[in-house]
């Protein structure tokens, strides 16, 4: 599990893992969207814009399997579970709207 004071580690999906090679070790950059995006991704039609804010470099430290990424026909889901030291110092940098 991610220690919760740490806000570069992560929990990933077995799908990353399996769809991607993602292990315990391994370190993911993530482009995140700037708070200035948030108009853009709300009225995004089709595709999002591409992410302008901060990357962040986040270390897997453990593999999880939730209910919800085990496939049925779907497109895989791809999940990273990030700790509220992210939350605290990461998230108000960035916009947390979605299309």
């Amino acid at each position: 599990m991610p220690e919760q004071s740490s806000p570069d580690q992560v929990l990933a999906s077995f799908t990353m893992q399996q769809d991607y090679g993602v292990r315990v070790g391994t370190v993911v950059q993530v482009r995140l969207y700037a708070l200035s995006q948030s108009a853009a991704l709300n009225n995004a039609v089709g595709a999002p814009p591409p992410p302008t804010g901060q990357t962040v470099s986040l270390h897997v430290v453990g593999i999880e399997a939730a209910e919800t990424e085990f496939p049925s026909g779907q497109t895989p889901v791809y999940d990273l579970y990030a700790t509220q030291a992210f939350a605290s110092s990461v998230l108000p940098h960035t916009t947390t709207e979605a299309a």
